[in-house]
């Protein structure tokens, strides 16, 4: 399985807008200076419980920290005295599961 990815963007994404209220604009590739409506009010956009529930999980992986220095030290420790072991069967065994959860996000 052969993937290319090109145009990746890195910067953490904002959270979606629970309980923001939203504004339709106008789209000018649909009629460019069409008539402009104008409002006093704004529609209010309720998220369901499942999208509430991804913001929230969201926001949590934002504030995450991208790397657990301590494992990394504790890693780096093991390794420096020779107590470090690599177990293929473990490796293999996550590639395997990554593959099987890879086929059916793809399908």
């Amino acid at each position: 399985m052969a993937s290319k990815i090109n145009g990746v963007d890195t910067r953490p994404a904002s959270p979606v807008g629970a309980g923001r209220a939203t504004q339709r604009t106008q789209d000018p590739a649909a009629g460019g200076q069409g008539p402009q409506v104008k409002s006093n009010s704004t529609k209010d956009v309720h998220l369901s419980g499942a999208a509430n529930t991804l913001a929230s999980l969201e926001q949590s992986l934002l504030e995450m920290p991208e790397v657990d220095t301590a494992k990394v030290e504790d890693i780096r420790m093991q390794i420096e005295t020779g107590v470090y072991r690599i177990k293929p069967e473990v490796i293999a065994d996550g590639l395997i599961q990554f593959e099987n959860v890879l086929s059916k996000v793809e399908k």
